[in-house]
């Protein structure tokens, strides 16, 4: 069966998780922070060039403001599958904003990190990596592990539409989504509106 998750804040990591996990990086260009289980040496020497990944990774969604693609690196002897959520670039003023109260990128890893710790259930955070220039963020990514046969809450009811238009499927979809949005609320974990 199709799986849901809400991308904008994905978690699931060990509950016991350190201060040593949220160090901040620098690779290269870019700084940011990765999970400690990603921090070998291989895998960072390829997140330097970022940039090029994403630009020839296939892309999960169809593309808007922001991109979100999957990145496939056999780096030392691992195969890593990342869903990568690259931020586009906004007008300066947001820039100007988001240098005070930190990056979309950054908020999402730490809105990750906090459903983590309350072992909310969605995509496992690796990190996020983003490039200032001066006052101004021209890249900005969120990676997080890669999981198959997962879907959004707007695909799976398109697909239901189209494919498989019976009311209780509905309701059940609508329930699914409930819950998970009641499982944040109860880990103090609040949003403004609530995307597809």
């Amino acid at each position: 069966s199709r799986g849901l998750t809400l991308f904008a804040a994905a978690a699931m990591v060990r509950a016991d998780m350190t201060a040593a996990d949220e160090q901040d990086i620098s690779l290269g260009r870019y700084t940011g922070m990765l999970a400690r289980q990603y921090r070998f040496p291989e895998f960072l020497t390829s997140l330097e060039r970022l940039d090029e990944l994403v630009a020839q990774a296939p892309d999960l969604c169809p593309p808007g403001r922001n991109r979100n693609v999957k990145v496939t690196l056999d780096v030392g002897g691992r195969h890593v599958v990342m869903a990568v959520k690259v931020f586009g670039r906004q007008p300066a003023v947001k820039d100007w904003i988001d240098a005070f109260r930190s990056s979309k990128a950054k908020r999402t890893w730490m809105g990750a990190e906090h459903l983590a710790r309350k072992n909310v259930g969605t995509p496992t955070p690796i990190g996020f990596l983003e490039r200032w220039d001066g006052a101004r963020l021209p890249e900005s990514y969120f990676l997080a592990e890669f999981q198959d046969k997962v879907t959004s809450f707007r695909d799976e009811l398109v697909r239901l539409f189209h494919e498989d238009p019976d009311c209780e499927k509905f309701m059940s979809l609508l329930q699914c989504v409930a819950d998970a949005v009641r499982t944040m609320h109860d880990a103090g974990f609040l949003h403004n509106d609530l995307g597809n």
